[in-house]
């Protein structure tokens, strides 16, 4: 088996308010979440959250940035496991927000 490899996972821009799905863990794996980060161009305050939702809805996880400072980047490095089907969802308050999610996603043994 190749060696795991860190990856994008999600990478965006979110320009408008809303919770839209930004990554769904795929059939046949799982993945482990490692790494989030925030950034603003412009504009001081911005407020953005990311729920890991299995896939019936049920909230598990959850990254909140209640202040994005314009031109810094939050970040948080941590370990979220998703089975297949699951969700990341992304709510945006104040647009407009730049991500990264990366992880590793995983095949199940068969």
């Amino acid at each position: 088996m190749a060696g795991v490899r860190n990856k994008p996972l999600a990478v965006g821009l979110l320009a408008t308010a809303g919770s839209p799905t930004i990554y769904t863990c795929p059939a046949g794996h799982n993945t482990i979440v490692k790494s989030i980060y925030v950034t603003r161009q412009a504009g001081t305050v911005g407020s953005f959250k990311i729920e890991a939702l299995r896939a019936g809805g049920a909230v598990v996880s959850i990254y909140e940035s209640q202040s994005v400072q314009e031109l810094a980047v939050n970040t948080a490095q941590l370990w979220i496991v998703l089975a297949p089907g699951d969700l990341l969802t992304a709510t945006l308050t104040t647009p407009t927000i730049y991500y990264w999610v990366s992880g590793a996603e995983l095949p199940l043994a068969g």
